[in-house]
């Protein structure tokens, strides 16, 4: 009866560390699980980003940076790898350069230079979103990864529910909700 409970609880156990559903610091907090992996995604994106043109070194040191985050879990009020939220997130990865960026999403926008043609976009600048709810109300932002000037449509590397990502302009979801772009701090 004890070893057969004591299996029970080992099984729930691994269950839950291979969900992800522990606050244990031994969960897998991102996509990567060692530095190795981390280098090697890096420099995939390198060999990437090469047929998109050249990128400024701040650009791809931008996007290197950001990348590292893919997989770490959404947490709201996240500032940290242990969990972002969307403005966490970028906040984060531009005070890895040493570019103070308000906190909230709302508070972002309203500090930047307004980008009023998607074609214009650049790697890094910032792009806005309703929340949950389709409206005019800022409540997401993600950093420009990729664009297409001829067409506009654009990826951008953000936090969301289900942790940070990359994501096109043209998922559904998104698009219904873009609202604006600014001019990213780099720039």
């Amino acid at each position: 009866m004890k070893s057969s409970r004591i299996i029970c609880i080992a099984a729930v156990c691994a269950l839950l560390f291979h969900t992800g559903c522990t606050n244990s610091v031994f969960a897998n907090v991102g996509r990567y699980e060692s530095t190795h992996q981390i280098q090697q995604a890096a420099k995939g994106q390198d060999a990437h980003y090469k047929k998109f043109g050249k990128l400024k070194v701040s650009e791809k040191e931008l996007l290197r940076t950001a990348y590292r985050y893919i997989g770490v879990p959404y947490r709201w009020g996240g500032t940290t790898p242990r969990g972002f939220d969307c403005s966490g997130f970028v906040t984060y990865v531009f005070k890895k350069f040493n570019v103070k960026v308000p906190r909230t999403s709302a508070a972002q926008y309203d500090s930047s230079r307004r980008i009023k043609d998607k074609r214009q976009l650049k790697v890094g600048d910032l792009v806005f979103f309703s929340g949950r709810r389709i409206s005019q109300r800022i409540g997401h932002v993600g950093i420009v990864s990729k664009v297409n000037p001829k067409t506009g449509t654009f990826a951008f590397i953000h936090s969301a529910q289900t942790g940070v990502q990359e994501t096109s302009s043209e998922n559904p979801y998104y698009k219904r909700r873009y609202l604006k772009a600014c001019a990213g701090p780099l720039r």
